[in-house]
């Protein structure tokens, strides 16, 4: 849970490369960290990079936080 938060206080700092690797280490370290991955939906999907969105977004939604599947469908991004 440490690179998450650390990865927020990043995101707000537009510092959104070192957030992204803390983001990739936390769901690494545990892949059912549905905060990380709805967090990984929202930097992917600035970059328009759907498809990693959506993996992330279904990742999140599986285990519990539907926040990424939400997010991308109100604003009309196809899987």
């Amino acid at each position: 849970r440490p690179y998450y938060h650390l990865a927020q206080f990043y995101r707000m700092e537009n510092r959104t490369e070192q957030a992204l690797g803390l983001l990739l280490e936390a769901v690494r370290l545990d892949a059912t960290f549905a905060e990380a991955h709805a967090a990984l939906t929202e930097i992917y999907a600035i970059r328009a990079d759907y498809p990693a969105a959506w993996r992330h977004a279904r990742l999140a939604e599986e285990h519990g936080n539907p926040r990424g599947v939400e997010l991308l469908t109100r604003h009309g991004v196809a899987e």
